[in-house]
């Protein structure tokens, strides 16, 4: 008889990886909420201040009961206090809490937070561990460091629109529908932060400023594949025209869309799409003739898919190890079964605004656990919180309200 024992460990799930980092957000709109959100659903305590009107996000509607749906988007997982910056004692309870933090999050213009005494050298003398991450539009100096920024004003002057243009074959510059230099902003932050995180584990303990702005995070995101032909500077270097790799086809009910890259694929699709007769056609020989001339093989693959359902398209090309997916709507995309697998997004029944719906975290751990069951806090909805952690007791803080150095 054997003598071995069946050991089972229960290995529970260990706190979140940023559990005890403190985050003041002090950050309005999109790339400052959302990098502060990425933290807080990581673990780290995250307390947003606003100004006593709030973050101009908070205006945008669709609302429900006076709550932005964009706000909720990029301000879970934190706590909100409203400060008046413009009174003394207001100014002194955020200088309060900046050098309680292990970061500061801040996306001013340049020079704003240090005109208000709130600098990184105001700072690093008092909490010399300070992380004081800032996202700004062009740069912290040069010439365009005080030009305002939005997405709409750095997708321009990146090259990437007229770039689309050209792809697309429009008339005019073609913008990306969507805040990509604010959230690539965002992420690039974060690595940046926890960086920065790292570096004080192994330096003893000194922190330090991290800056990023949007137009160099944009591009660093969004030149990697436009810039083909920009990349060797040597005069006669080979060029190619731009190709439109993306392309959409239709189906009897809907839209697919994939990608190319081996003949097995190619094959394939001409098997899901009764089109065996382009295997012999020249221009779709090899992987690089397919890409040029990859508008006149998917009009050809169309042919073939127009007398079938999406489904059965997409169900064919799963079979035959074909790329291909739907063209989903965003409903059709939360009733996705891979969607639903993975939790990419999740639902809160909220006693105030009902059910409400938010994307997930994208990271998995396999020991670390996150909590995001969560929505974004009402303005203010912590002043009193936060006040009576730095000392303040109910009567400092009502006088605070009367004075107007808090909401």
């Amino acid at each position: 008889m054997s003598n071995d024992k069946k050991i089972t460990v229960n290995i529970s799930p260990q706190d979140a990886p940023c559990k005890g980092v403190r985050v003041i957000e002090f950050a309005s709109m999109v790339s400052g909420p959302f990098a502060g959100q990425m933290l807080g659903d990581m673990g780290a305590e995250v307390i947003k201040i606003e100004m006593p009107e709030g973050d101009a996000l908070r205006l945008v509607h669709p609302q429900e009961k006076g709550l932005a749906a964009f706000f909720v988007s990029v301000n879970r997982n934190k706590k909100s206090i409203a400060i008046n910056l413009k009174d003394p004692e207001g100014k002194a309870i955020a200088r309060k809490l900046l050098l309680s933090a292990d970061v500061v999050i801040e996306n001013f213009r340049p020079d704003v937070m240090k005109k208000l005494g709130l600098g990184y050298d105001d700072l690093k003398v008092e909490n010399p561990a300070l992380i004081y991450a800032s996202i700004c539009g062009y740069g912290t100096s040069g010439p365009y460091a005080n030009r305002p920024a939005y997405d709409q004003t750095i997708q321009p002057i990146c090259g990437v629109m007229e770039n689309l243009a050209e792809i697309g074959k429009h008339d005019k510059p073609l913008p990306i529908r969507n805040y990509m230099a604010d959230k690539s902003a965002s992420m690039t932050l974060v690595n940046g932060i926890l960086a920065a995180l790292f570096s004080r584990e192994r330096n003893g303990g000194t922190g330090q400023q991290v800056s990023v702005s949007l137009l160099d995070a944009f591009s660093a995101f969004a030149l990697v594949d436009p810039m083909k032909n920009s990349t060797f500077q040597r005069e006669g270097a080979e060029q190619i025209p731009e190709l439109d790799l993306f392309q959409p086809i239709k189906t009897s009910d809907g839209y697919v869309m994939g990608m190319l890259m081996m003949d097995a694929q190619f094959k394939g699709l001409c098997k899901i799409c009764d089109r065996e007769d382009l295997l012999g056609d020249e221009r779709f020989q090899t992987s690089w003739s397919r890409l040029t001339h990859y508008e006149a093989m998917w009009q050809e693959m169309e042919k073939g898919t127009l007398k079938q359902t999406t489904k059965s398209v997409v169900e064919k090309a799963a079979a035959n190890n074909v790329p291909l997916s739907p063209v989903n709507t965003i409903q059709q995309f939360f009733d996705d079964p891979q969607a639903k697998h993975n939790g990419t997004f999740f639902d809160i029944e909220h006693p105030v605004y009902g059910t409400v719906r938010q994307i997930n975290h994208p990271t998995k751990f396999s020991e670390s656990r996150l909590d995001v069951n969560s929505i974004a806090p009402t303005l203010g909805e912590h002043t009193d919180e936060v006040l009576k952690e730095l000392g303040f007791n109910d009567g400092d803080i009502a006088r605070l309200r009367e004075t107007g150095g808090v909401r």
